[in-house]
């Protein structure tokens, strides 16, 4: 009989290889140097995943240039999974600008591993902004946050303008749904309370995702028999929707949504020598002590506990001694989180949070940092700048139409706006050499549809051509498409029979297009025809309304008009 096993074992081995080569992590250099000035530019998964594995890098600066799908990286390391930026060893110092780009599916699986997240550690001087997590997948020990799981850092280092929406985020403790602890690295001493100063601060950030406790119903295998906890030791404590823990930092203009679940279902008693304990759970953070300070923030975080101490609507725990840290204009929801109190804050029905005047203290910047309406967030309050509500400025149409012998009226919609700070209308007679003729401002944010228009004088040439140039606040600029406008055919009559459309002057073999549109905007008719004379007739009925006429010739508009169809 011939030996099957060898052959088997080839085959196993072949495909084993095979699958290590398809979906093995690789490391590919950046463009750019890491300057200021010419940053690396993170373009994929392989781009970043060079981050991580070149600690050489970590106090230069990076910038995302493209969306990233982290899929993979539940294959990476024999399956761990992703390797943070930044360790105990060596801490991320540099900046890194997502730019507004997300990256989705990150994956990391290190129960026994601190300091875990896209970033693992970070420090003085780090800047982490504009990044987007969507559906995460993170386990660590302690110090777990889906963006940064631990922050030791001063007055210049920043998250800003970062969130997480969806996933799951477990930890051991320090465990929050964006960053797993925020706290100095200067001494308590030298900090003051409701003080940015010296404090690494949250500004602008939210967290949409769950976050747990690894040992909700699993046993506690890190407590040994002499009943002593061991060095890594896993006991509830610190779990909050934004931040474990907010101790000795800053968190400004930023909200928590989601789960937070701490479920103590062992029979072990705690620490008695350590006095260690399972406490600390809270909506937006665990807690927030040794002049950890929260100013307008809120929490809508449900929370799901059983045998825990010290746990509040919006902080778990806030020390009350001569190192109590601040909490100012802040708020959570007492009707989802299912909790009437808590160590600071004011808590609110559902109701009252998604009221704008819950918010009418002058601290909460409603014009250009928040915003609330009920179609986006759920009704709750949301952030501008985090670039998950609102759309880039875009504009819906741009058009432009006689309106008289002389007067030629430019009317355009935005569907939604984000530091917008105006339009400069140009004009050209050759569609290639524009002027600026006049400026109109911008609405700044706005999540809903915005018109504007400009009335320009026009009678010296037949065909005349606009474009519009938007400003963002920044300095940045876009074009809009080129638009003509025919002068001459205001001498064509648009004559409305009560039926019919008549089109005089119309030029014969000339092939023109009839579209009708009712007035919610819907096309009911578009048919295309060559004139045989003159007069061009429309054969659609229309029933009473009121609607708007096109006729285009050579997909130009010629005529735009109203009508109203009366009763008989």
């Amino acid at each position: 009989m011939k030996p099957i096993y060898p052959k088997a074992i080839l085959i196993i081995i072949t495909f084993f290889t095979f699958s290590t080569l398809l979906y093995s992590q690789s490391a590919v250099a950046p463009f750019g140097d890491g300057t200021s000035g010419n940053p690396y530019q993170i373009a994929s998964l392989d781009n970043l995943y060079w981050i991580s594995q070149n600690s050489s890098s970590w106090s230069s600066f990076f910038v995302q240039t493209n969306d990233i799908n982290a899929s993979k990286t539940s294959t990476y390391d024999g399956g761990q999974g992703w390797t943070p930026i930044g360790n105990d060893v060596t801490k991320f110092s540099g900046s890194y600008d997502g730019d507004n780009y997300i990256i989705t599916n990150l994956y990391i699986d290190r129960p026994t591993t601190n300091n875990v997240g896209l970033f693992g550690h970070i420090t003085d001087g780090a800047k982490i902004l504009n990044v987007g997590l969507i559906d995460v997948n993170i386990q660590g020990a302690r110090g777990t946050g889906s963006l940064v799981g631990r922050v030791t850092g001063n007055d210049e280092t920043v998250i800003q303008y970062c969130f997480v929406d969806g996933g799951t985020v477990v930890g051991d403790g320090a465990t929050g749904g964006l960053v797993g602890s925020n706290n100095s690295s200067s001494l308590e001493s030298a900090l003051n309370s409701n003080n940015p100063a010296l404090k690494p601060k949250i500004s602008s950030c939210f967290a949409k995702v769950d976050v747990s406790w690894s040992k909700n119903f699993a046993n506690y295998d890190n407590y040994n028999v002499d009943n002593h906890w061991t060095d890594n030791d896993n006991y509830a404590d610190k779990f909050g929707g934004l931040t474990g823990c907010n101790q000795k930092g800053f968190i400004e203009n930023s909200f928590s949504m989601g789960r937070v679940t701490v479920n103590n279902n062992e029979t072990v008693a705690p620490d008695p020598i350590n006095d260690k304990n399972y406490e600390r759970i809270g909506g937006i953070a665990g807690c927030t002590y040794y002049k950890g300070d929260i100013v307008n923030s809120y929490s809508s975080t449900i929370l799901v506990t059983s045998n825990v101490n010290r746990v509040g609507g919006f902080v778990g725990y806030k020390n009350s001694d001569a190192s109590a840290g601040y909490i100012s204009q802040s708020f959570w929801d007492t009707e989802i989180s299912t909790l009437a109190s808590s160590d600071g804050g004011v808590g609110k029905t559902t109701a009252e949070m998604k009221t704008a005047a819950t918010y009418s203290d002058p601290t909460w910047d409603m014009a250009t940092t928040w915003g609330i309406s009920a179609g986006v967030n759920d009704g709750y309050p949301f952030l501008y700048n985090d670039n998950s509500y609102l759309l880039p400025i875009e504009l819906i149409s741009f058009e432009g139409n006689k309106v008289s012998d002389e007067t030629i009226e430019l009317v355009w919609k935005t569907a939604s706006e984000q530091n917008n700070e105006g339009f400069e209308i140009q004009k050209s007679y050759n569609g290639t050499d524009f002027h600026t003729i006049a400026w109109v401002g911008g609405n700044g944010n706005s999540i809903t549809e915005q018109q504007y228009s400009f009335v320009d004088f026009e009678t010296s040439q037949d065909i005349v051509y606009y474009r519009l140039q938007q400003f963002d606040r920044d300095g940045e600029s876009s074009y809009s498409e080129i638009i003509s406008i025919h002068t001459s055919l205001i001498k064509e009559e648009m004559q409305f029979l009560q039926k019919q459309t008549v089109l005089s002057n119309a030029e014969i073999g000339q092939t023109y297009t009839i579209v009708i549109i009712k007035e919610s905007g819907k096309t009911i008719y578009s048919h295309s025809c060559i004139a045989q004379s003159e007069t061009l007739y429309c054969p659609y009925i229309l029933e009473q309304g009121l609607y708007i006429v096109k006729i285009q010739k050579n997909s130009i508009d010629l005529i735009t008009e109203p009508i109203l169809i009366e009763a008989n």
